[in-house]
């Protein structure tokens, strides 16, 4: 709808390069489409997930681009990160960070000719898709939320999201300046779905048709809140 925010939690794509000539005919076709609507008003945002390459591609056709990304909806702050590097245990993940998205690499990647660098990227994309990240299969919840407290500042927010682990759960954590609620968002894997966030302090799921999900089971991570159980907030 015009003038409503909406955020992109990163790895929209299995696999994005931001070079001219190195874009699939999806990725090609979804920047037509974005530029499209955001001459319409649409305000879209990107946020840079650990598959994307130069995500700073994208800033002709959305409204803003960045590794986090905080805002207001009413009078309550919300944030987002991608949420790669949360789990330090995951080997791939921190292979994936210090070499693939080296400077050294990215930088020799831009002396390849395009058409080479496409076809390669096409052929990476289709391995990523069915390669067995740990992230994926093992998630332990109770560092994973200790990580989140360690590497972001909570206090004063309503609502935290994390992407990465495609999965969705959530849990409400305990700050100086009361609960704040973590939620990972969903995965595209399971089928188009997003939450949308109200100024009355309500969220909630939905898949592509607009339809209200229920978003319980909250999963694991209520090992590591008593509060899980029962949402502290109306859920809309």
């Amino acid at each position: 709808a015009e003038g409503v925010p909406i955020v992109c939690g990163g790895d929209f794509f299995h696999l994005f390069l931001g070079r001219r000539g190195c874009q699939t005919a999806l990725q090609r076709y979804l920047f037509q489409v974005l530029g499209d609507l955001r001459t319409e008003g649409l305000q879209f945002y990107w946020i840079e997930g650990n598959r994307d390459f130069r995500p700073v591609f994208w800033k002709p056709v959305v409204q803003g681009v960045g590794r986090r990304m905080v805002g207001h909806v009413g009078t309550h702050r919300i944030g987002m990160v991608h949420g790669h590097g949360l789990n330090r245990r995951d080997w791939s993940d921190w292979l994936w960070q210090k070499v693939v998205h080296s400077t050294v690499v990215t930088t020799l990647a831009q002396a390849v000719p395009a058409p080479a660098l496409l076809r390669w990227a096409v052929a990476a994309e289709r391995r990523i898709r069915t390669f067995p990240s740990a992230y994926k299969r093992r998630i332990p919840w109770p560092y994973i939320l200790r990580r989140v407290r360690r590497t972001v500042d909570l206090r004063g927010f309503r609502w935290w999201l994390v992407g990465h682990f495609h999965v969705f759960a959530w849990v409400p954590l305990e700050t100086p300046d009361g609960p704040v609620e973590v939620i990972f968002v969903p995965s595209w894997d399971e089928g188009p779905t997003y939450l949308e966030f109200r100024a009355d302090g309500t969220w909630s799921l939905h898949d592509a048709e607009g339809a209200r999900l229920d978003p319980k089971p909250l999963v694991p991570v209520a090992r590591e809140s008593p509060l899980a159980g029962s949402p502290p907030w109306p859920m809309g």
